[in-house]
């Protein structure tokens, strides 16, 4: 790895942006958060052994602003990347922005509002407008500031990890990202974050998150929901969990595993090409309120993997 000093700003944020061959998209990022409102910010933008002109990209804003650090490495996956990122920052809240993706100009200022609002928590996130080739919508319908636990979690209260602040001496106790494959790295953090408390969550739109061919991403889904039974099933073995803990947990498995045959059978009937954003959502409500999923869920009340661990 490229060795850097630390930046000595005293900054409120500070942002890691992991990047591989993102230099259509680098740009973007970086200038999101250029254009914040609050200044109060440092970057490091880790480029994860690219193959085009991203480092060139990131190298001339590095050069105008003092507050903005290039790290370059040989090809280590994004867990690695984000970990080397936050390690060079001395903010005492830390976040990511995907290459791909861009913030809204008031995130630093709005986030760091709430911070001060609701003191003694480890993470807090804003809501996240997803945006399509042909169409845009927020992820949670929130209208208040919400406090979520994991239960509420499990029940579907919307928490995401991307434009999401959390505090720096948290990250460091855990020992930041830990890789689970291609996929799963953020649940665990958020599953390392519930565990031990609930988050502050914004409905403020604040993080933009850009998608590509609606059929290519749900191609990716069923990969995605794998690695997330993975996570869980390490969370299960490796934590000290109390028994409700333990049973939203495998709950949660049993969720996924109820996704992935979603996923299979919109495979099957060829419904990704022409479908729209929503389909997702609404195909899983279709299956989760029919009556033969009731039954499902009956017999998986009785069974040994949903009865308390003793």
């Amino acid at each position: 790895m490229n060795t850097q000093s630390k930046i000595s700003t005293g900054s409120d944020i500070g942002f890691v942006i992991a990047v591989f061959n993102g230099e259509a998209t680098i740009e973007r990022a970086i200038e999101s958060i250029v254009r914040q409102k609050n200044s109060n910010w440092e970057l490091v933008v880790v480029d994860d052994g690219s193959t085009d002109g991203t480092s060139d990209i990131v190298r001339k804003y590095q050069e105008q602003n003092s507050r903005i650090r290039l790290v370059q490495q040989e090809n280590q996956g994004l867990a690695a990347a984000r970990n080397n990122g936050f390690g060079m920052l001395t903010s005492n809240w830390t976040a990511y922005l995907d290459a791909d993706d861009e913030l809204v100009e008031t995130h630093c200022e709005h986030m760091m509002q709430i911070v001060n609002k609701y003191p003694g928590h480890m993470l807090y996130g804003c809501n996240v407008l997803y945006r399509y080739p042909e169409e845009e919508f927020i992820a949670h319908a929130n209208d208040e500031i919400a406090e979520i636990t994991l239960a509420d979690w499990s029940k579907g209260a919307g928490v995401a990890l991307c434009g999401a602040l959390i505090s720096s001496e948290f990250y460091r106790e855990i020992g930041g990202y830990q890789s689970f494959g291609k996929y799963g790295e953020d649940l665990n953090m958020l599953l390392c974050v519930l565990l031990d408390g609930s988050v502050i969550v914004s409905p403020e739109p604040l993080y933009i998150y850009y998608k590509g061919v609606d059929g290519q991403q749900t191609l990716h889904r069923s990969d995605n929901l794998k690695s997330c039974l993975r996570v869980i099933d390490h969370v299960r073995r490796t934590r000290n969990l109390s028994p409700l803990q333990r049973r939203t947990l495998a709950k949660l498995q049993l969720v996924y595993r109820r996704d992935i045959t979603i996923l299979f059978v919109v495979k099957v009937f060829k419904f990704i090409p022409d479908a729209p954003a929503h389909m997702w959502h609404l195909l899983t409500k279709a299956v989760t309120t029919s009556p033969a999923y009731r039954k499902f869920l009956d017999r998986v009340k009785r069974s040994r993997l949903y009865k308390r661990k003793k």
